[in-house]
């Protein structure tokens, strides 16, 4: 298109390797200061400009000019004025970075398994009384909050985690136990031994807690019982068994419930508690210093939950 024989054309590739023999030099100089991956996205912009300048000239003495200086083009000179400012914002956002791990405030998200919320209402005031800039927010749900991404800071399970990248406290255990309401314990009585339940009418957990032994406990004493229901969670139990609808297990809130009695008067399994949060948050502040007091607070008052006076070590 521009009109020159092979030879000055091939003067186009003696350029380009003149100007990278004078320029890389000059460039490994000038840069030694920078973030190498900073550098690395400038020398691609400046590539990037430099090569649609090329394809834009409209002579050979335009190409020329463009491959043996493209790098100290006025277009050059800005890619590099933009990638000392990049690089001026990234060590700004690498102290604030910096600052929000090591300033216990702001926000920490725990998720927990919705009979787990209320003994968090203590926590949250705990927290906000140690630390006044720090906060706590509680989602109590049955799905699995995924900590790999980012979905929450801490988590609270009853069955071990699996996941990679995790780090796992097993801190404290709940006891179950066997409860009924008083108005059924007027019509039908108490069993005196657990090989009796077989004769009453059980309330069992659905499949949702399939994976969780301690859970399904009286699915043993209920093979050859036709009078059974199923839950589809604790505060669904909670709510049948008060209604006199049969025996179930409970945890500690069938101890608050005043028209329920323990049927057995010591739990009859326990499950143990899981405190899960991410390896990239093991040095966040905040994170923490909520783990530090929720690991403390949990064996506190949750590890005798609904169990004998004598509290359990989970360990």
């Amino acid at each position: 298109d521009l009109r020159v024989d092979i030879p000055t054309a091939g003067q186009l590739i003696t350029g380009y390797a003149l100007g990278v023999a004078i320029a890389g030099p000059a460039l490994a100089l000038l840069t030694t200061g920078m973030s190498r991956r900073i550098l690395l996205l400038a020398v691609m912009g400046i590539f990037i400009l430099g090569n649609v300048g090329w394809a834009m000239s409209t002579s050979y003495a335009m190409l020329l000019a463009a491959r043996l200086d493209f790098v100290f083009t006025a277009e050059g000179r800005m890619a590099l004025e933009a990638a000392h400012g990049m690089q001026g914002l990234a060590v700004s956002v690498a102290g604030a970075i910096r600052a929000a791990k090591t300033a216990v405030e702001g926000l920490v998200r725990i998720s927990c398994v919705p009979g787990l919320a209320g003994p968090l209402l203590a926590f949250q005031a705990a927290v906000e009384a140690r630390y006044p800039k720090l906060h706590v927010e509680v989602s109590a749900d049955f799905e699995r909050a995924d900590l790999a991404k980012g979905e929450t800071d801490i988590a609270l399970r009853v069955a071990e985690p699996q996941e990679p990248d995790l780090i796992a406290n097993q801190c404290f255990e709940i006891g179950l136990t066997v409860f009924a309401a008083k108005s059924y314990v007027a019509r039908h009585g108490l069993p005196a031994t657990e090989d009796e339940l077989c004769n009453h009418k059980l309330i069992l957990y659905t499949r949702r807690f399939a994976e969780l032994s301690a859970f399904n406990w009286l699915e043993r004493y209920a093979a050859a019982n036709a009078h059974t229901m199923r839950a589809d969670g604790p505060d669904m139990m909670l709510g049948l068994v008060s209604a006199g609808g049969g025996i179930g297990i409970i945890d500690f809130h069938g101890d608050a419930a005043p028209d329920l009695v323990r049927v057995f008067a010591q739990p009859s399994t326990f499950v143990r508690g899981w405190l899960v949060y991410h390896e990239s948050s093991r040095n966040t502040a905040r994170v923490k210093a909520v783990v530090e007091m929720l690991v403390a607070f949990l064996k506190a008052r949750l590890c005798s939950a609904a169990g004998d006076n004598e509290q359990r070590d989970p360990t």
